[in-house]
């Protein structure tokens, strides 16, 4: 349209437009995150924070019976978890493995149904007399803290549909149950510092017959069934030890 009213028509051909639809990939992420661990001494609170990353999920996605296992290891005692409001479970020597599981039960997560798609959750620890010196650990004696994150259908809607998986870790005690240790699971660990004085410590374990996991808790067990002792004698003193003798007495009747 022109000032004076009048009007001309311009032919500029054909318009198209298009855009190239890129495949959305799928993800959960895992992080887990050590607090307040700055002397490593014996009673010292610390907080253990878990989070799993469900953001780039569908919104068609349903996670069946979700749950976060963590284990502890023998050197921290659980106090409490973030949130009176948490459903979990406490389970000693948890799949014969020795620790402590602290399992937070999270129902069906539905995709479709979650304001921010991910979970956080705290653990507040001390630590304890039984943890090791991190400059003593080894692969088999440590502080480690292993946190994985499952559900019902969770492997096969992972596997089945391509969604990548961070971070991962080895499926040491077969939290998922499907009889492999050694495949990799979505999963988290965390170390802490532990520092304690030069000494040598003493530490009796038990477990019942047949079982692999060494417990320092007590057991139930009844009558006339058989159960084993271990005694262990750790050197986290500055000098060696040239003759050691251990004396226990068993508990007995008369």
């Amino acid at each position: 349209n022109y000032s004076d009213g009048s009007q001309k028509t311009y032919d500029v051909g054909p318009v198209s437009d298009f855009a190239v639809l890129v495949p959305k990939t799928e993800q959960i992420t895992m992080g887990k995150w050590v607090h307040d661990n700055y002397q490593g001494t014996v009673g010292e609170k610390l907080t253990y924070q878990i989070f799993v990353d469900l953001e780039q999920l569908f919104k068609t996605r349903i996670i069946k019976n979700a749950r976060i296992v963590d284990l502890l290891p023998a050197g921290v005692t659980f106090v409490s978890t973030g949130d009176g409001k948490d459903s979990y479970t406490i389970v000693d020597n948890y799949l014969n493995s020795g620790r402590q599981a602290i399992i937070f039960n999270l129902g069906d997560l539905d995709m479709s149904k979650m304001s921010g798609a991910y979970v956080n959750k705290y653990i507040y620890v001390t630590i304890n007399d039984k943890a090791v010196p991190s400059n003593r650990t080894t692969e088999d004696k440590n502080n480690k803290n292993y946190s994985y994150f499952i559900g019902d259908n969770l492997d096969a809607l992972v596997k089945d549909n391509n969604i990548k998986t961070y971070y991962t870790l080895k499926d040491f005690f077969d939290v998922n149950g499907n009889g492999d240790k050694q495949e990799k699971i979505i999963g988290a660990e965390r170390d802490i510092i532990v520092n304690l004085p030069s000494e040598i410590r003493s530490l009796k374990w038990i477990r019942k017959e047949g079982q692999t996991a060494w417990i320092p808790t007590g057991i139930d067990i009844p009558y006339n069934q058989n159960f084993e002792y271990n005694l262990s004698t750790e050197n986290y003193g500055d000098s060696l030890i040239s003759k050691l003798t251990i004396y226990d007495r068993l508990p007995y009747n008369g």
